[in-house]
C-alpha cells in the first residue's frame, strides 16, 4: 500500500470531518487564515442543526470567510465562542452585542506566548481544525507558518479534523 493510497483512504469532506467532533467538545481553530472556511461552515451547519451540543470554540483573529459562518449571530446561544484576541470581526460582533443581539464572542485575555499552554494544560482542548499543506511524498503535512499554538494543540487534541483541501 502506498502513502498516497493511505491518504486517499482517509480523505473526507468537511461535513464528515466535523461529524467526528463530539458533543461538549473544546474546539480550537487555527490562527487567522489557518481557520479553514469549509470546516467553519460545516461546523456552523452542524451546530445550527443541533447535531453538536455544548461545544466551545476557541479562535484567534478569525478571517471574515470563516467568521461569517461560525460567528453568525443566530449561533450565539448554541455554541460558546471564545476569542484569544479580538480582531476586526470580533469587534464588529461586540458592536452587535451592544445593540442587544445576544451573546456572540467572549474574550479570553491570554499573553500570546502562553496560548499553547493555556489551551493544552488549562483548557484541555480535544478537537482541532486547521489548514495544512498537501501531503508530501513521505506522508507528511506542514502547518506552514501556523506553528504559534497549532503544533502544541495538534499534539494534545484527542480528535483532530484537518482541512486537507484548498478552500
Amino acid at each position: 500500500m502506498t502513502i498516497k493510497s493511505i491518504y486517499d483512504g482517509k480523505r473526507m469532506t468537511a461535513d464528515q470531518a466535523v461529524a467526528l467532533i463530539p458533543d461538549g467538545a473544546k474546539i480550537v481553530a487555527g490562527l487567522a487564515v489557518s481557520f479553514p472556511p469549509a470546516l467553519a461552515a460545516a461546523l456552523a451547519d452542524r451546530v445550527r442543526a443541533r447535531a453538536l451540543r455544548d461545544a466551545t470554540l476557541y479562535a484567534m483573529l478569525a478571517p471574515a470567510a470563516s467568521a461569517a459562518a461560525i460567528l453568525a449571530p443566530d449561533l450565539g446561544d448554541r455554541i460558546r465562542r471564545i476569542s484569544l484576541f479580538h480582531g476586526g470581526v470580533e469587534r464588529a460582533n461586540d458592536a452587535l452585542l451592544a445593540s442587544g443581539s445576544g451573546p456572540l464572542t467572549e474574550l479570553l485575555p491570554v499573553p500570546f506566548h502562553q496560548i499553547p499552554r493555556a489551551l493544552t494544560e488549562h483548557i484541555g482542548v480535544d478537537s482541532f481544525i486547521t489548514t495544512v499543506s498537501p501531503m508530501d511524498a513521505n506522508g507528511y503535512f506542514s502547518l506552514g507558518t501556523d506553528t504559534d499554538y497549532a503544533l502544541a494543540v495538534a499534539r494534545s487534541a484527542m480528535a483532530i479534523a484537518w482541512s486537507m483541501c484548498r478552500t
